[in-house]
């Protein structure tokens, strides 16, 4: 790991991409200083996975050459074999992940992996100071003077009730107009040897006139050997 590798390195559930990039934007990017080359996390493109690199080789480094893990837990993250497993080795090489609480999770439900002196709540405002302060110390950055923080912790703290308040809209418009809620039975993954496919989610995004919007998120990993140039997503129903 080379000094000017990431500096912070995000262990998440990709079914949160709607909290965490918010987080990057407003707290890590906007808040703290932060640029992209000094954040490693999975699901964006600006501080991903270069194309052809391994995945697990991927986090191994950025696990070992970050100054700190940040552990985004949540309901999702919990059920995540992946996550687990960058939690496990996070605590195995020394790097002991900074635990934050996402709005899904309580401490009571997420039992061996908060503790609760130690763990800090995404949405709570003291807790985010708190959280500034630890990142800055172990990355060597200045701490962000309250002229500067302040507002950025407001723009993301707003963009997180938007975001609940947008969730608790799309559930009663889907309790209302009664919508089918398929069953994870509904697709037939294409399975290959040397391909995984993981972290399935489906949901309705929206109904317009009868017309269903639907979103299907998933993960792929594949060995060295292999490079992915297209995919197909194949209507075999009649919906």
């Amino acid at each position: 790991m080379t000094s000017n590798g990431p500096l912070i390195f995000i262990s998440h559930s990709s079914k949160d991409i709607e909290i965490i990039k918010p987080f990057i934007d407003h707290i890590l990017k906007n808040g703290i200083g932060f640029r992209n080359e000094e954040i490693a996390c999975t699901s964006f493109v600006a501080t991903g996975i270069s194309p052809g690199a391994s995945i697990p080789d991927y986090i191994k480094r950025n696990i070992l050459g970050s100054k700190i893990c940040l552990a985004m837990i949540s309901k999702n993250y919990k059920s995540s074999e992946v996550c687990m497993n960058e939690v496990g080795a996070a605590w195995a090489v020394g790097n002991v992940p900074v635990q934050i609480v996402l709005p899904d999770a309580n401490f009571d439900e997420l039992g061996w992996l908060i503790s609760t002196n130690k763990a800090a709540k995404i949405n709570d405002e003291a807790s985010l100071d708190s959280l500034m302060e630890i990142i800055c110390n172990r990355c060597g950055k200045s701490i962000v003077t309250p002229k500067d923080w302040n507002p950025c912790k407001k723009e993301f703290l707003q963009s997180m009730e938007k975001a609940q308040s947008s969730q608790k809209d799309e559930i009663k418009v889907k309790e209302s107009k009664k919508i089918v809620r398929f069953p994870e039975s509904v697709f037939t993954l294409a399975k290959k040897p040397s391909l995984n496919v993981f972290d399935t989610h489906f949901r309705v995004r929206d109904i317009d006139e009868g017309e269903y919007q639907t979103q299907i998120d998933f993960r792929l990993r594949a060995d060295e050997n292999v490079s992915i140039r297209h995919m197909w997503l194949i209507n075999n129903d009649s919906f």
